[in-house]
């Protein structure tokens, strides 16, 4: 039998694929070979295309799934970064995960650990449908918990998977090439023999010359280039007729490009944007202390937790407020702050009016009795401001003064009434106002308010025959009835 192509010269080997006779010349010159046995050109040929395919497939989905666990790795890592959600971040950075999380607790090994888990948690239940229910349990939780580190390994392995294809698309392109230019039967001899399959002559070319390079058995490519095997050669000389290639070169673009763009969209979604917008739409609060402490948690009364102490007038951003605490930012740290302390932006503004000059607001320093002032000029519907109602008194300590702390309702109250005098900027008057507090809550409770004479400050208020009686420096009286 002669060789199906080289019809003048003797088979010494056949086909492993289609059995037809192969020459020596064919022999040596097999890209592939299978058990030893080499193949015919277009058996070589047909591989070669399908290893060709199979390594652009490989190239494609090796970057689709990369960026798709990636992707969810990242969404996970945001939220995280965000909210310090760690469940929720643990949940979504493992969804590309959950399929290698629900393989791997089928293995053997882990299927023992989860029936030991599950043997301990029911030594004395033996109703087997309360074991399925832990087992399920137990499994579900092993698969939460292992889907976030497999999606990290996948996308690893799935990153160099991608790298290396380059390699090997390269590879096969150069058997496939080598192989559809016929430099492996090149002679002057058209190819017979085979009725689907007729390869035409091929003339000499110009391109340069494949480098020598060996067969790899089973249809593996070499690192070279071109499959090699053990003991057969691809000629020295051999030059390749390069055919125009068909890529894929856009499409991976493409993807690369709509990856990055996904990743990078996702990741400033979460890491700027949700953020933003939290804070853009938050409520704003104002300090209405001297020095509030930011606290890293709801409890008060200790100093390990203290973050900063935030002075008066400070713009707080607001995320909850609840009657005893308030999540609050300010100055890039979050934090909580007593919610007693804070004032919504209108009573802010209305009480930081009140102050007629720098030494009114230093004067008046408790909180509570701020509070009982803006709890007055708010019930009476007073503007504070240059032209409004407004509190002028001496530096604090100094008496008399526009502002008096007397025990005149409750003598064995924790907290001394407050009285103090404002003024109308327009016109003159002023009036004399008394607030007590509540023991408990420290709420203001007013008593009373009474025109004050147009000058002088305060002297004494004292409790008289029923009545209380305000004296002025100027030896001016203001008498209200105690009840």
């Amino acid at each position: 039998m002669n060789c199906y192509i080289h019809l003048d010269k003797p088979a010494v080997a056949t086909c492993h694929e289609c059995g037809m006779g192969l020459c020596r010349d064919c022999v040596d010159n097999s890209a592939y070979t299978i058990d030893n046995h080499p193949l015919c050109h277009d058996c070589n040929l047909k591989q070669a295309s399908a290893d060709l395919a199979d390594a652009k497939s490989k190239k494609i989905w090796s970057l689709v799934k990369f960026i798709f666990g990636s992707s969810f790795l990242l969404l996970g890592i945001s939220i995280y970064s965000s909210t310090g959600d760690i469940m929720n971040a643990w949940i979504y950075a493992g969804i590309a995960g959950i399929p290698a999380a629900f393989r791997s607790t089928r293995d053997s090994k882990r299927e023992q650990v989860r029936k030991g888990v599950r043997d301990a948690l029911t030594t004395d239940m033996m109703d087997s449908v309360s074991n399925t229910f832990i087992d399920l349990l137990v499994r579900i939780a092993a698969i939460i918990i292992l889907a976030p580190i497999t999606a990290a390994f996948a996308a690893i392995k799935n990153l160099f998977i991608f790298i290396s294809s380059f390699g090997k698309v390269k590879n096969a392109q150069l058997a496939y090439d080598y192989l559809s230019s016929g430099q492996d039967i090149a002679e002057d001899v058209t190819p017979v023999g085979v009725s689907d399959s007729v390869v035409p002559q091929i003339a000499p070319t110009t391109t340069p010359d494949i480098p020598q390079q060996t067969i790899l058995e089973s249809g593996n490519l070499s690192s070279a280039g071109v499959p090699q095997s053990p003991v057969s050669y691809i000629p020295q000389g051999a030059s390749a007729a390069v055919m125009p290639k068909k890529t894929n070169t856009g499409l991976l673009v493409g993807i690369v490009l709509g990856g990055l763009l996904l990743a990078g969209g996702i990741m400033g979604y979460f890491l700027w944007y949700v953020p933003y917008a939290k804070d853009r739409d938050a409520l704003r609060t104002y300090v209405l202390a001297d020095n509030v402490f930011l606290r890293s948690s709801q409890m008060a009364g200790v100093e390990y937790n203290i973050l900063e102490k935030i002075p008066y007038g400070s713009e707080l951003i607001t995320y909850n407020k609840n009657a005893e605490w308030a999540s609050v930012k300010v100055n890039g740290i979050e934090g909580y702050m007593a919610s007693p302390y804070l004032l919504t932006q209108a009573d802010f503004n209305l009480l930081n009016g009140v102050w007629g000059d720098a030494d009114s607001r230093m004067c008046i320093s408790s909180s509570k009795c701020r509070l009982a002032i803006l709890d007055f000029y708010k019930d009476n519907q007073l503007a504070s401001g240059s032209t409004g109602w407004q509190i002028y008194t001496k530096n604090k300590g100094q008496k008399p003064n526009t502002v008096f702390y007397p025990r005149l309702y409750d003598k064995s109250s924790k907290f001394t009434d407050f009285v103090f005098v404002t003024k109308n900027n327009a016109s003159g008057e002023r009036v004399v106002v008394c607030y007590s507090f509540d023991n408990e809550t420290e709420t203001p409770v007013f008593r009373f308010k009474s025109a004050a004479p147009s000058e002088g400050y305060i002297k004494n208020a004292t409790v008289s025959y029923g009545k209380i009686k305000i004296s002025f420096d100027n030896y001016e009286t203001v008498e209200i009835p105690l009840y």
